[in-house]
């Protein structure tokens, strides 16, 4: 586990994963409070554009994978 005062370290740290966790940075969100206030449908589509453009993940991560994202990240917040 990576334990640093990065924001972006803290999604790494809720079990994303390095890869999901720069693809998630490179649409904008870079903190849990950050992917706490997403809505999972539009988070999905920036994730499918942005890695389109710069090829970061091979797999993408399903619509269902990030709602479950988002909800992991807004329970941390409430824990």
């Amino acid at each position: 586990m990576i334990m640093s005062k990065e924001p972006y370290h803290e999604l790494i740290n809720l079990g994303l994963g390095k890869r999901y966790a720069e693809l998630l940075k490179a649409t904008g969100v870079a903190s849990v409070p950050e992917l706490a206030e997403r809505h999972p449908e539009n988070l999905h589509l920036c994730l499918v554009v942005t890695n389109e453009e710069k090829k970061l993940v091979r797999k993408l991560p399903t619509l269902s994978k990030v709602a479950a994202w988002v909800e992991q990240a807004r329970n941390s917040l409430t824990a």
